[in-house]
This record gives C-alpha cells, structure tokens and sequence, in this order.
C-alpha cells in the first residue's frame, strides 16, 4: 500500500481515530510530496486525533521542503492533538535548526512535543 493510498483511507474510514502510529523507517523511496500529502490528510481529517507518532527515519529522499510542510499542517490543525512524536533521524537532508523550529511553532510544549 502506497502512503498516498493509506492517506485516501483517513477520511473515509478513521475520522473518529484518538491515537495513531505510523512506522515508516527505512522506506527509502518516500518522497516529499507524500509525506505532505499525509501529514495534511491526518491534520484535516482527524479532528479527535490526541496522540500522533511518525517514524521516518532513514527515509533518506526526504527533505527540509517535506519535513516542514508536514509539520506546519500539524501545527496549524492540530486541534486536539496532545502527544506529539515526528522522528526524521537519518534524514541527512533535514537540519537540527529547523527541527527546533518547527518544534516552537505547536500550541503546547515539552515532553509532549518530541520531533527527531
């Protein structure tokens, strides 16, 4: 299943979701657009959604472009979003600086807010 695919689903079928985790470490042919395609999805169509974990480390064609449009879909509808955990480690093309940004643009901070 392609992310785009998995991403079509959350509107039909998982609005009422409260808690998702997502592991796609090591999924070396992930691309910018699909991760913002599903991070979109998820902040627009999970309006119950409190606890959120995406694991894209070592997803290595992703870049600063993808990472901060996902995170500023999360940040801006977020909703109520409590726990928070992005992890991009091993994505060489992702800087600490804008990590660190991207973590003081969410409404809470923390131990609640964890990005990687």
């Amino acid at each position: 299943m392609s992310i785009a695919t998995l991403a079509d689903e959350i509107p039909l079928k998982l609005t009422a979701l409260s808690h998702l985790t997502l592991d796609f470490s090591g999924c070396h042919n992930i691309t910018d657009k699909e991760v913002e395609y599903l991070g979109n999805q998820i902040a627009t169509n999970l309006p119950f959604l409190s606890n959120l974990s995406l694991n894209f480390s070592g997803c290595t064609k992703m870049t600063e472009q993808g990472f901060e449009t996902t995170g500023n879909h999360l940040a801006n509808n977020s909703g109520e979003l409590q726990d928070l955990a992005l992890n991009f480690s091993g994505c060489k093309k992702i800087s600490k600086p804008l990590k660190s940004a991207l973590k003081s643009q969410f409404k809470y901070s923390g131990d609640r807010v964890q990005i990687k």
